[in-house]
């Protein structure tokens, strides 16, 4: 793995951690160690933390309620005092803001996430995430997801299976 360079971290590197998957857990986990070494400058944003925040509040309720994904939903219509029960959420957001730097997201970013979305065939929060990366000069992302590897301008770090 490289040193000394900045990277930007996509939900599904935290949620591998979160959720122990055992695939992508020691790949995961050794990225996130390094940027807790100081070897990787590691960058964030809020559309991710929000998605990664939003992912463990679902697992959360499933595992605490034996829930199905698709009861929740209409679950917490119904309950909405539960979210004031949850742990894991607000734990992870915190953990993040310890571990790196969380970007904001400006009309710009939004603006051009339309121009990448379309010349990448990007769904719009990747595209977002790009458009964040591209203006703070963040070139490589750590991710899962193949459909970064479209966008010409940018290097994906893919976690190793096993």
């Amino acid at each position: 793995m490289m040193t000394n360079y900045k990277m930007f971290i996509d939900a599904n590197i935290f949620i591998f951690t979160i959720t122990e998957n055992p695939k992508y857990i020691r790949s995961c986990e050794a990225l996130l160690n390094s940027i807790r070494n100081n070897k990787i400058k590691a960058y964030t944003s809020v559309n991710v933390v929000e998605e990664v925040v939003y992912k463990i509040m679902m697992f959360e309720l499933v595992e605490k309620y034996a829930l199905e994904f698709k009861e929740i939903k209409s679950f917490l219509k119904k309950n909405p005092e539960v979210v004031r029960e949850l742990e894991k959420p607000w734990r992870v957001l915190n953990d993040i803001k310890n571990l790196m730097e969380i970007l904001d997201v400006t009309y710009d970013d939004l603006s051009e996430s339309g121009n990448l979305s379309k010349k990448y065939s990007l769904l719009p929060n990747d595209a977002l995430s790009v458009a964040v990366m591209k203006r703070n000069n963040i070139w490589i992302i750590a991710s899962n997801d193949s459909d970064f590897e479209r966008a010409d301008e940018i290097e994906v770090w893919v976690p190793d299976a096993g």
